[in-house]
């Protein structure tokens, strides 16, 4: 972060961190873990949870 760059910038990186998750670079190791040895089913949990704690 610096104060220098735009709000675009830093949506635009969000975005990208979002659409290519780097499972090598984890902040949590055991989601990480889940991601390279099942992506499906980490996807279905990311979905469950979502549905569970996401609620307005």
């Amino acid at each position: 972060w610096s104060p220098a760059l735009q709000i675009r910038t830093i949506l635009l990186s969000i975005q990208a961190l979002l659409g290519a998750p780097n499972p090598d670079d984890p902040l949590a190791n055991d989601v990480a873990q889940r991601w390279k040895e099942d992506q499906n089913a980490a996807i279905q949990t990311a979905r469950e949870w979502t549905q569970q704690y996401a609620k307005p």
